[in-house]
């Protein structure tokens, strides 16, 4: 099998290893074979270098900040402020919490950049005030919070853990509960084959 075709058939890729072995160059490379085969490619570096940044031409890393003063409606989104972007999360929430909403903003950031629909109605806008109206998630809410559960609980990893039970997971992984029980329910048929 080729890389391309490689790369087709994997969910999520992790480039691991010691200092200075080459994860960065192998990313970078990974990135754009992968583009170049058409297909859809996030890449998420963490470390603070800027190496990745720099190989695949992109202007600057997406900072991050904790913010004090947020409402507690506001868990997290994601600011533009001229060529500086960042994901501010509400410092107030539990780590879990900030977390998952971190990993979720990155998902509209990276599924959503083109733009999301300004009528979206989601749980965190409804419509009305009225008490009968029940909330829904948009289809791109949807997506982001599936983007957040992939990248927090990946499948490899939970594989291992499976016979812990789910307040060990959640504290492994740390996530909420919730969060671990949509992990395990989603991949159901792949972590008990």
């Amino acid at each position: 099998m080729d890389v391309a075709g490689f790369l087709a058939q994997s969910h999520v890729l992790l480039v691991v290893g010691k200092g200075g072995v080459g994860k960065t160059t192998v990313s970078a490379a990974l990135a754009g074979l992968g583009a170049a085969a058409g297909l859809d490619v996030l890449v998420v570096a963490l470390d603070d270098s800027g190496g990745l940044t720099s190989l695949l031409g992109l202007e600057g890393p997406l900072g991050y900040e904790e913010v004090e003063d947020f409402p507690d409606t506001v868990d997290a989104l994601i600011v533009e402020d001229g060529s500086k972007v960042y994901a501010a999360v509400n410092a107030k929430q539990h780590l879990h919490r900030r977390r998952f909403s971190l990993a979720h903003e990155l998902g509209h950031y990276f599924m959503h950049r083109q733009g999301m629909p300004e009528e979206d109605i989601t749980i965190d806008n409804p419509p009305s005030a009225d008490e009968n109206y029940i909330a829904t998630k948009s289809p791109a809410e949807i997506e982001a919070d599936l983007f957040a559960g992939e990248l927090l609980v990946p499948l490899q990893m939970l594989k291992p853990h499976i016979q812990k039970g789910i307040p060990e997971l959640s504290r492994l992984f740390l996530v909420s509960e919730q969060v671990i029980s949509i992990a395990i329910s989603r991949h159901m048929k792949a972590l008990y084959k």
